[in-house]
């Protein structure tokens, strides 16, 4: 129960704070390898994948914070979906990121975009 209200208040003022900013909607298909990280908690994880966003033909790494709250195996390498995400994170949002290249350290790059929702095509 506590990880669920953890959980609704990242959600919420992590979407208050995005509010502001611009919404890119897109469909997508996972190119990388996922590597799901331990569930949210005290502290909270994302997982860093890199997409193909289908509709330009563009790669970009995307960070899915609480990945474990979509469910087992719902993100999966070559599954194809309908995004929601900005390139504009909040200026305290720091969760512990697992990357799915071990060349990239813990954080956000600038050049991460943030999911702000997933739908399965």
């Amino acid at each position: 129960m506590k990880n669920i209200i953890t959980f609704l208040f990242i959600l919420t003022s992590i979407q208050v704070a995005i509010a502001q900013f611009e919404i890119e909607y897109s469909n997508c298909e996972i190119i990388s390898e996922v590597e799901y990280p331990p569930p949210c908690g005290y502290y909270e994880t994302a997982m860093r994948i890199e997409v193909l966003l289908i509709d330009s033909n563009h790669k970009i790494d995307l960070i899915i914070s609480c990945p474990s709250f979509y469910g087992v195996n719902f993100i999966a390498k070559g599954k194809k979906y309908s995004i929601e995400y900005v390139a504009i994170f909040p200026i305290d949002y720091s969760p512990i990121v697992v990357p799915y290249d071990k060349k990239w350290k813990n954080g956000i790059k600038n050049t991460d975009y943030y999911l702000t929702a997933i739908n399965s095509d």
